[in-house]
């Protein structure tokens, strides 16, 4: 069954959930899937911010601030009425400012790798994305599982604040679900996911994550919806700041970034607006409530434009 053009749009901006999230711009598409041989294109910009770090406890810390800025490319294909792909590249950069920079002199045979938490802007291109999703059901509730893979796309820096990411290929399963409300309440859309993943193993550890993500839509006029969403990451295993931190030139301590025991909650909102037919403009906000382990997010913001054929 493939869902209605009323429901796309209502729906399409929880796409965009998937992106507004640091260090994780696939696009991942949502619980519809676009009929056999349709779906769209995304060109997507994001800018996240970071003021503090919490340690195992939440405590936060000012440490430095970060800013990430990243540009994504995304195609979401229907290869038949239930079964869909999607395919992403982002470009990253990111720039710390502080004094407590990576460095990397304590641990041998890094002593020569370049030190990214100077003040300047570094980047390139980060993980390359694959995710397939099968419509299973569409009564009484739309349920669609999915599998994504990210591969790094080449061997960027991933010790420092200002890192673009961790360097690690990674695989998620979960499922979507969602609901558009009958009258009197079909202005709404609920979207709700659950994602569990697992990243390459590196100094002994391979990092398990879920991911739960709720979000509501509402139909405000026929060519605009709003949406508010909640998103928290548990990581099952790790290291936690600073207790389990062993001390340099332990190899793990060169990887910590890799090893976080991270917990984080992003509450956000946003919108979508269908310009004209075929083209639809989306924006995101989210920011961290509560988080452990985790440079906490201070402000994100997202804005994408997606292109239907």
């Amino acid at each position: 069954m493939v869902a209605s053009a009323r429901t796309l749009q209502v729906a399409s901006a929880a796409a965009l959930l998937a992106i507004a999230m640091p260090f994780a711009p696939e696009a991942r598409a949502q619980a519809s899937v676009p009929e056999e041989g349709g779906g769209s294109w995304t060109l997507a910009g994001q800018n996240v911010i970071v003021h503090d770090h919490t340690d195992y406890l939440g405590i936060r810390g000012q440490f430095g601030k970060t800013d990430t800025q990243m540009l994504f490319l995304g195609l979401d294909y229907g290869l038949t009425d239930k079964l869909a792909v999607n395919v992403g590249v982002p470009y990253v950069r990111a720039k710390y400012v502080g004094t407590m920079p990576h460095l990397h002199g304590a641990f041998p045979g890094h002593e020569n790798d370049p030190v990214i938490d100077d003040g300047r802007y570094h980047g390139g291109l980060q993980d390359l994305s694959l995710g397939v999703r099968y419509q299973l059901w569409t009564d009484p509730v739309l349920v669609t599982p999915f599998i994504y893979m990210g591969y790094p796309s080449r061997d960027y820096p991933f010790r420092g604040h200002s890192a673009i990411g961790k360097r690690l290929r990674r695989v998620e399963l979960g499922t979507y679900v969602a609901k558009e409300l009958e009258a009197p309440l079909d202005a709404f859309y609920l979207q709700a996911s659950y994602g569990y993943s697992i990243s390459e193993e590196t100094e002994g550890i391979s990092i398990r994550s879920s991911k739960f993500d709720l979000g509501v839509d509402y139909l405000l006029m026929p060519r605009l919806s709003v949406r508010v969403f909640a998103t928290w990451l548990y990581t099952h295993n790790g290291l936690n700041v600073p207790v389990d931190f062993p001390p340099a030139p332990d190899p793990r301590f060169y990887a910590h970034d890799r090893l976080l025991r991270t917990e984080m909650l992003n509450l956000g909102g946003g919108f979508s607006f269908m310009l004209s037919p075929g083209y639809t403009l989306f924006g995101t906000w989210l920011t961290t409530t509560d988080s452990k382990n985790a440079h906490a997010i201070h402000n994100s913001f997202t804005l994408a434009i997606s292109r239907s054929f």
